[in-house]
């Protein structure tokens, strides 16, 4: 069969029925509308979402023969991946084999558990163990992405398998975009609600057109929900770690991710796993004002961290580990900041996450009230109600290690990219805690198929991407892990060839 794309008329509600409001039948549950008797498909894919997971389960049903349709809140494709650096995790690839890094399936497995906390007998995880590099890697390599690499990370294992993308996530959504026919995806169409038949099996959604607000309806053999996760609603993050309620969170996340998709399926019954497995980050300070952004700063890394009660508390140089992270957000009522002496806090600056926005000097933080003085380490642990002997006890050993008059530090185990802090005045810095990804979410079984609180797939209806916590929603533990870009285009192959299959009755 041909594939086919098509463009679905956006003037008027898709389909035979004359308007939205008489589509709408009662199904027994209330939210969600049934198709009108007699409606017909007018697409065998229907997708939403256009980021990372959606373009690679549109792309591969449409390589299987379906017509597909793309349903893009936003004004432009790619949603999160547009605001990462592009990390992917691969184990046994040619350019580790190049660089002489020994990695299998097999050895992936062995060390998933010491930096995920996840099961490596989980069926979703040993899927994503042997198929991350033909089913992801091949795959994009065919579509001209190429990787820098393979580099270590403290969320990846000891092994060195996270492969940066040259040109990072714009670049890789990009690839997987252009095969698709210009006119797949309508932009500003905005979902609203799933709809299903009164047999249960899902048939389409109903969307509104953001430009004028005008609902429409758009008829499916089966539909897949690929609109990413819900780190940007910090509420819904709270309410799945109580262990954060008190805390001062930042996003570290796509402004889009705001759980839509998330509700969209919980109303229909999808069950969720693993919610609480939210990736945090340590590697900023909080923006000036009333919002809940962050400014990045390597420079932190370099630096040493303590908490209220003058302590040291985590390796510093993994400050984009979610280890990391979910120590800072552990610390006695999450407090804790970097150490900054003068010839340091002459030179930071600190990048905004927004694609506009502003950097800062370490001056203009100070300006607008986030910097703690102290002419001594005295007087800055008296400002902050720390005890001072401890913190100049934690200061001198440090400075000792950093120096190289100590072999050891308690934390570190190298002192690459360190400096000293000796040259007072001294100051403070808020060290940020940073939502950053989920890796759970909705459940789906090995074909990407939704199931429900019964334990049953949900027909017609197909989830892939931080949706679903990635892949599976039960890749990981208690923490994420770096290169997570993989898990979420894989997860989109896989709805999208068993979307398609169904679809057209293979």
């Amino acid at each position: 069969m041909t594939p086919l794309l098509l463009l679905l008329a956006c003037e008027g509600p898709d389909g035979p029925g004359p308007g939205v409001k008489e589509d709408e039948r009662d199904t027994g549950t209330p939210g969600i509308a049934a198709t009108p008797d007699g409606a017909t498909p007018q697409v065998d894919v229907l997708v939403i979402g256009a980021g990372a997971a959606g373009l690679s389960a549109a792309l591969e049903a449409w390589r299987a023969g379906a017509s597909v349709r793309v349903l893009e809140r936003e004004e432009d494709f790619g949603g999160a991946a547009n605001w990462a650096g592009g990390l992917m995790l691969f184990s046994g690839t040619p350019v580790q084999v190049d660089a002489g890094v020994a990695d299998s399936p097999a050895t992936l497995l062995a060390e998933w558990a010491s930096f995920t906390g996840g099961d490596p007998v989980d069926p979703w995880v040993m899927s994503f163990a042997t198929q991350n590099v033909p089913m992801v890697h091949d795959w994009l390599a065919e579509l001209g992405v190429t990787w820098n690499g393979p580099g270590t990370d403290a969320s990846s294992g000891p092994t060195p398998r996270v492969h940066e993308v040259e040109g990072g996530g714009p670049a890789l959504v990009a690839a997987i975009e252009a095969p698709l026919d210009g006119g797949v995806i309508r932009y500003g169409a905005e979902a609203l609600e799933i709809v299903r038949n009164r047999t249960g099996r899902v048939t389409g959604v109903r969307w509104k057109d953001r430009d004028d607000d005008v609902e429409h309806v758009t008829y499916a053999r089966t539909l897949i929900v690929a609109t990413g996760g819900f780190m940007h609603d910090l509420e819904r993050v709270r309410a799945e770690r109580p262990d954060l309620a008190d805390r001062d969170l930042r996003y570290g996340s796509w402004p889009g991710a705001d759980g839509n998709g998330l509700a969209l399926v919980e109303a229909l019954g999808g069950a969720t796993e693993n919610l609480g497995a939210v990736g945090l980050y340590a590697h900023g300070v909080p923006a000036p004002g009333d919002g809940h952004e962050e400014l990045l700063g390597s420079v932190l890394s370099a630096l040493p961290w303590f908490n209220n009660l003058g302590e040291r508390f985590a390796d510093e140089s993994e400050a984009n580990g979610f280890a990391t992270g979910q120590a800072r957000a552990e610390q006695p009522d999450g407090d804790a900041w970097a150490l900054l002496d003068a010839p340091t806090a002459g030179t930071v600056v600190f990048d905004s996450t927004e694609p506009d926005g502003a950097s800062l000097s370490f001056m203009e933080l100070d300006a607008a009230g986030l910097v703690v003085h102290g002419a001594d380490l005295a007087e800055l642990a008296g400002a902050l109600g720390v005890d001072p002997g401890t913190l100049a006890t934690e200061v001198t050993a440090y400075n000792d290690y950093v120096l190289g008059r100590a072999e050891t530090d308690a934390f570190r185990d190298s002192r690459d990219r360190t400096r000293t802090v000796m040259a007072p005045p001294y100051y403070a810095l808020p060290i940020a805690i940073t939502v950053a990804k989920g890796f759970g979410g909705v459940e789906v079984d090995l074909s990407g198929r939704v199931v429900d609180t019964a334990g049953a797939p949900i027909p017609g209806l197909y989830a892939a991407g931080e949706l679903t916590g990635m892949a599976g929603g039960s890749l990981v533990g208690d923490y994420g892990f770096t290169g997570s870009l993989s898990a979420v285009v894989l997860g989109g192959r896989v709805a999208g060839g068993a979307a398609a299959s169904e679809a057209l009755g293979d």
